[in-house]
């Protein structure tokens, strides 16, 4: 409302009789003028029929008329509500953002012309600033009320989109989860047998791609929700607890290579913010962290950073080369894989979060002698 303000001034503070009596006397030919060109100018126009026309700007041109000549803001008022409607009717109709502007801006010439005709040139430069005016409260009014339309639709079917992707996710999950059981039963099943060593192998590899088909799928998901973005909870969450937790998912793939844990946090180091995107973050950075290790410790540690915490999580794995930290963070972007699959997602999954919750992440590392990333977080979640 605040930005049509100098418009409900000057066509309340002095009536425009005239300008007012020449839209009047021109309507019919103005509602010509303007189907003929928007026929002829806008091809998805077609549906548009007469009974529509007559029903919207016939309506709208005596608003305009009736702001013109008032002397307080309810004729402009009623004139908004009425370009309101005007808009959502060409959404419904499957107009696009263009075709609506062009809309009025063939309104805008014929009328310009038409009135001009109607004072043979004699026009004031007031009463054309006017008339201007009344022309841009329609056009600001109805593409205000298309644009509520779409981002309604848009936010629907994002909506709509991602409840599918869960839905089967969850299905997926639940199927792949049931293969990998009945393959380690099966293993357990043969394995006393010496002549299956080589299927029980076999069928060690197959449940292997399946977990790695269920962490890229999740990543998959993680990433496509961060990128249309997410509704975060803030809550109060303890940085102690949730590394233990995320060190607990990954102990026994740590064991098996002989890598030990360290968690070194504050018992007091907590801050406000979304329990479960920090956890997913953690997730990610340890899971590398396991992953690209051979041996030694992976440690995590938490400091104070201004308001906030910083939690470091380092390994002692091959390290990242110089070239590749630039571009660590990126989508689909991957170093040296030293052998390891993945689809290079985890990090920006990150990276991404981090900047939800109000902080960053940053690298040091250096081949051989392993990496370690800074995670900061603000003691309060952004709004």
């Amino acid at each position: 409302m605040d930005d049509i303000e100098p418009a409900l001034e000057l066509l309340t503070l002095q009536p425009m009789p005239k300008v007012a009596q020449a839209l009047r006397e021109r309507s019919e030919r103005v509602l010509r003028r303007w189907d003929h060109l928007v026929h002829a100018l806008l091809p998805n126009a077609d549906a548009l029929t007469s009974g529509q026309v007559r029903n919207s700007i016939p309506n709208i041109l005596e608003q305009m008329a009736k702001a013109l000549e008032a002397d307080d803001p309810r004729p402009t008022e009623q004139l908004m509500e009425m370009t309101k409607f005007h808009g959502s009717e060409r959404f419904h109709e499957s107009y696009n953002m263009q075709e609506l502007i062009e809309e009025y801006r063939l309104l805008r010439r014929i009328l310009v012309e038409e009135v001009d005709s109607a004072f043979s040139g004699i026009v004031s430069t007031r009463e054309w600033v006017a008339l201007d005016m009344a022309i841009d409260i329609a056009l600001q009014q109805a593409v205000l009320s298309f644009l509520r339309h779409q981002n309604a639709r848009l936010t629907a079917s994002t909506e709509a989109e991602a409840k599918f992707l869960s839905f089967l996710a969850h299905d997926m999950r639940n199927g792949l989860n049931n293969i990998m059981l009945t393959m380690q039963w099966v293993e357990t099943c043969i394995r006393p047998e010496g002549k299956w060593e080589e299927c029980s192998e076999a069928l060690r590899d197959a449940r292997v791609a399946a977990e790695e088909t269920i962490a890229g799928m999740e990543r998959l998901l993680h990433a496509e929700r961060l990128r249309k973005g997410i509704t975060t909870k803030p809550e109060k969450v303890h940085l102690r607890a949730v590394a233990a937790t995320v060190v607990a998912a990954f102990k026994t793939a740590a064991d098996a290579k002989g890598i030990a844990f360290d968690v070194t946090i504050p018992s007091d180091a907590s801050v406000e913010t979304d329990h479960g995107l920090l956890a997913v973050i953690l997730q990610n950075l340890v899971g590398n962290a396991v992953k690209y290790s051979d041996r030694g410790t992976i440690r995590l540690s938490a400091r104070q950073d201004g308001n906030g915490w910083a939690i470091d999580v380092a390994d002692e794995g091959k390290g990242i080369a110089k070239e590749m930290v630039e571009r660590l963070f990126e989508a689909f972007t991957r170093g040296e894989t030293h052998g390891q699959s993945g689809v290079g997602l985890g990090l920006y999954i990150a990276a991404q979060g981090a900047r939800v919750l109000g902080g960053g992440l940053t690298v040091d590392s250096e081949p051989v002698k392993g990496s370690t990333f800074h995670l900061s977080l603000p003691n309060v979640l952004p709004q």
